[in-house]
């Protein structure tokens, strides 16, 4: 019997997707559930998201865990977070993380008449490289990745998705992470490579999506908050997925956050 959710490009990744397999649904995600599931949500995981706001971090005389590492830290959050919260009580938008980017300017009332699809693709490619970008690979739109709902935070319940379902490609950057900082996990220091990553990530694609409305198409940018994206990131050629879950590259290896 054929195989429903099979695709083409499953040759390409080696992914195996089973008849069984349906779309995820974000409210079942580690860090939603840690907000809803009693089974997730401690003490302790309350305690870690407090101590990115700078008066509640518990710095200590213990090295990666002082004020100037928590100081660095949530610095590196502070663009990522001031993104996050503009629609957050408003609109119930935690935007990067639980819905994609509205931060946009109107765009080009037509389409730019690029040559060839290898014309467009190159050119993207060196305007992603310039306002940032490590990495930069397109792969088709692919419905097995998208999140099936969104979760809403306000009401801890699945919402439908914002995203249409007819767009024809996904472009996934990548932006490497500290790799001195990175050695210093599971400290208070590690996390600035993180947020780091977070916000070059999020000036990325919100700078991309505005390019890419402004030549007049239609152009969406998602973090943390709309799919799943380390197989989208494999089937656009930036690498291949470990036995860990996370992308391997060969150029950062899996130290690295995709958007």
């Amino acid at each position: 019997m054929k195989n429903p959710n099979f695709r083409e490009i499953d040759h390409e990744t080696g992914f195996e997707v089973s008849a069984e397999f349906r779309r995820f649904d974000q409210r079942d995600e580690a860090f939603c559930r840690s907000d809803w599931d009693p089974e997730i949500r401690s003490a302790k995981s309350e305690a870690f998201y407090r101590g990115h706001d700078m008066p509640q971090a518990r710095a200590r005389n213990v090295d990666g865990f002082g004020q100037r590492d928590y100081a660095l830290r949530n610095a590196a959050w502070h663009v990522t977070n001031v993104l996050r919260d503009l629609k957050r009580e408003s609109e119930d938008r935690k935007e990067g993380f639980l819905a994609e980017f509205t931060t946009h300017a109107e765009g080009g009332l037509e389409p730019f008449p690029f040559e060839s699809p290898e014309q467009a693709t190159a050119e993207l490619k060196r305007v992603a490289g310039f306002v940032g970008a490590d990495l930069v690979g397109v792969c088709a739109y692919d419905e097995r990745w998208i999140y099936r709902t969104r979760y809403s935070e306000r009401t801890q319940q699945a919402e439908p998705m914002d995203l249409p379902d007819d767009l024809p490609w996904v472009i996934v950057i990548g932006e490497a992470m500290d790799r001195d900082l990175m050695w210093t996990v599971p400290s208070a220091l590690s996390g600035a490579a993180t947020g780091m990553g977070y916000t070059q990530d999020a000036v990325v694609l919100l700078t991309l999506t505005q390019y890419l409305r402004n030549l007049g198409y239609r152009a969406y940018a998602t973090m943390n908050d709309s799919a799943l994206a380390v197989p989208l990131a494999a089937q656009a050629g930036l690498g291949e997925v470990g036995r860990h879950s996370l992308l391997i590259t060969p150029e950062f290896g899996p130290r690295l956050r995709l958007g």
